[in-house]
């Protein structure tokens, strides 16, 4: 039997690596699709232009620059400057909505009972009060003559009935909507649900999609004092409430097929990074598969998490943990009844489902260095959506005539990147501007005058030589003064200014000048 059960398990993992190696396929589908949409090198753009570091070159490529500077001029001259203009109007758009959605202090949302309608009354249908003509017509289905003393009766007290029964539904509903809220609201203080939207919204503001998961169902413990026979005792409570986070949409990979909704996707993926400490808490939990659980601490992480390098150490051990973390994906995928059979997912159970190893069945994954060290059953696939991440977008971006492209958008530094770099180029030819007028042009008629240095500057208390006694010297050299402009380059700067305002949404938000 011990034989027995040895090659049960070493065929459970073989199968297990098969189902990793189709999954790793499905993981590498998603990453290439979303590149291939160019979300990533928007992303970085746009966050670029949030934190006022780059811009495009004369070339038309993209290079990344200090903070506050673009490319540098022409002649190796200096850098012009940014104008931290972006990040201004974002912060606000997305404290804008966050106040609409979120106000502080308050909740944005209440509960109140359903329509009367909805609910069963005594006349034998789903009726309100003023129902009349559904009574008239439940007692002539009963077999009563319309009309009748006997028919006029039975109506009179069947709207008694109602009105009574009636007002008891909607006090009920209304002490049920009243418990339900504040049910919610402590579920929401408890798990912090308010600050993790303005994160999400903020996401969305900067990058054009913010993500929400969850909510999920999360332990947590906490203490109580209890009398006992006179004293007093400390008490542990262990409840499960729903928990909701924002997740980073550099880290979120959608079925490229999803069209619009991610919903509409075979499956959902999410990267995460995970230390070798975390991992090594994992053994003997039973919950994960312990063979490719030590697989992965051996084999070290595969890569760093900015993509570059192989994880070794300059001793180039094998272990390739020091100082670096692991590539954590977790995924939602469907996968037949017959292969989770073959990896022994369902272990004794599992009879509910068919042995058609054409039926599916969704699961959830953990997977470090493509191979999988947790599957499990999804138990909350009877949700309302498919996967539990719901897809925020600050305004859609459009694709072909046909459809959407993804389920990403365009934040505020996508739309008002022509504005910003309107900005960026007044703003520069004002400094310029600036700078050459600080100090007269000079005219030196050299036929008149020389330096008594041979220097041809003009400094201080500085000796020069009249070489011509009928020239008089202050004719011989003079200033030519130039001017700025700053009145029609202010004008410019704040059409550009206007510009953003109208693109943003945000018309008198943030002043004027």
């Amino acid at each position: 039997m011990a034989r027995k059960g040895k090659a049960s398990a070493a065929k459970a993992l073989m199968a297990l690596e098969a189902l990793s190696q189709r999954l790793s396929d499905y993981k590498s589908d998603a990453k290439a699709g979303r590149s291939a949409l160019g979300v990533e090198q928007q992303w970085m753009e746009d966050d670029d232009f949030y934190n006022s570091e780059s811009d495009y070159g004369g070339d038309g490529t993209y290079t990344q620059r200090p903070w506050g500077q673009l490319p540098a001029g022409e002649a190796g001259g200096p850098a012009p400057l940014f104008v931290a203009m972006t990040r201004t109007y974002t912060n606000a758009a997305s404290g804008r909505v966050a106040d609409i959605l979120m106000p502080a202090g308050e909740v944005g949302w209440g509960m109140e009972p359903a329509p009367l309608a909805d609910y069963e009354g005594p006349a034998g249908g789903r009726v309100a009060p003023s129902s009349e003509e559904v009574i008239r017509a439940r007692l002539a289905e009963r077999g009563m003559e319309p009309g009748t003393e006997e028919y006029e009766a039975a109506v009179s007290s069947a709207m008694d009935d109602v009105a009574g029964t009636s007002s008891e539904l909607v006090e009920a509903a209304k002490a049920g909507a009243t418990r339900a809220e504040l049910r919610i609201k402590g579920w929401h203080e408890s798990g912090g649900f308010a600050s993790v939207v303005r994160r999400v919204i903020e996401d969305a503001a900067r990058l054009g999609t913010g993500v929400l998961f969850g909510p999920v169902a999360v332990s947590r413990s906490s203490v109580r004092v209890v009398s006992d026979g006179g004293g007093s005792a400390l008490e542990l409570d262990e409840d499960w409430v729903p928990v909701s986070r924002a997740v980073n949409p550099r880290n979120c990979f959608p079925d490229p097929g999803c069209g619009e909704s991610v919903h509409d996707g075979v499956y959902h993926w999410e990267r995460d990074w995970i230390t070798k400490l975390r991992l090594q808490e994992f053994r003997g939990d039973g919950r994960y598969v312990q063979p490719m659980l030590e697989r992965v601490l051996r084999d070290g992480p595969q890569g760093s998490p900015d993509g570059t390098g192989d994880g070794r150490d300059s001793f180039g051990e094998g272990s390739r943990g020091r100082g670096l973390k692991y590539e954590l994906w977790y995924g939602y995928v469907d996968v037949p009844v017959g292969v989770l059979r073959d990896c022994m997912v369902f272990g004794d159970g599992g009879g509910e489902y068919s042995e058609d190893q054409g039926d599916v069945v969704p699961v959830r994954v953990e997977m470090v260095n493509d191979l999988i060290i947790r599957v499990e059953l999804d138990d909350m696939a009877g949700r309302s959506t498919r996967f539990p991440y719901d897809y925020a977008r600050w305004q859609l971006r459009l694709g072909g005539p046909e459809s959407y492209v993804g389920p990403w958008g365009l934040g505020v530094p996508r739309l008002m990147r022509t504005p910003q770099r309107s900005i960026n180029g007044t703003f520069n030819q004002m400094v310029q501007n600036g700078a050459i007028a600080s100090g007269p042009q000079w005219e030196v008629f050299e036929e008149a005058l020389e330096p008594a240095d041979s220097i041809w500057e003009v400094t201080p208390n500085k000796l020069w030589r009249r070489k011509d006694a009928t020239v008089d010297a202050a004719q011989a050299i003079r200033p030519i003064e130039s001017g700025m402009h700053v009145g029609e380059l202010l004008e410019m700067y704040r059409l550009g200014k206007g510009m953003a305002e109208d693109v943003t949404g945000l018309q008198g938000v943030l002043g004027s000048g």
